[in-house]
């Protein structure tokens, strides 16, 4: 049996081709500024369900044989079984997957918050729950509005575990690294 293949976000958008007139041009303002303040107000409807979150950032190039997919797999886990914590990525591959599969693997709160691409960005399988946005900037605001921490990847440069590697925000620095010793 051929393997499924994964779903590629497409925008739904055209481009225009022809200069707008004042009346188009005043229309698709209308239009995107009605689509920003829809997605923002469902991304923060969304999230609200997530109070005790944190937020995985790293590649979506990181393969999963490579040692930071291997870690970010390990950490989410670890989150979730001992704190708690819902893990949300930004629901594509690579340490997103990773941070979204440990989670989704140990039994917790996995969220994806996928952004429409004409290219590139395939929906990974471990989200419990997902959103998806068309706008980078409002994304960006939903994955880090209610996080307790923030947990960045480099592809030369992980988080192994050790606080040097790990950025948080809003206090949660000491409640998890003691918590993760």
């Amino acid at each position: 049996m051929p393997e499924e293949k994964k779903q590629i976000n497409r925008p739904d958008a055209k481009v225009h081709k022809k200069p707008f007139s004042i009346e188009e041009l005043e229309a698709e303002a209308k239009k995107r500024s009605d689509r920003i303040k829809a997605e923002f107000a469902n991304a923060f409807s969304f999230i609200k369900n997530y109070p005790k979150s944190i937020t995985f950032f790293g590649s979506s190039r990181t393969k999963p044989t490579g040692r930071h997919y291997k870690e970010a797999k390990i950490l989410a886990g670890r989150i979730v079984k001992e704190l708690g914590y819902a893990v949300i990525t930004g629901g594509g591959p690579g340490i997103m997957e990773a941070a979204n599969r440990g989670a989704y693997e140990a039994g917790g709160q996995s969220v994806g918050l996928n952004i429409t691409l004409q290219h590139s960005q395939i929906k990974n399988d471990y989200t419990t729950d997902s959103l998806q946005f068309y706008y980078f900037f409002s994304r960006k605001a939903a994955l880090s509005f209610s996080a307790e921490a923030f947990i960045f990847s480099a592809e030369k440069r992980l988080f192994p575990f050790r606080r040097k590697h790990l950025y948080f925000s809003r206090g949660a620095s000491a409640r998890l690294t003691n918590s993760l010793k």
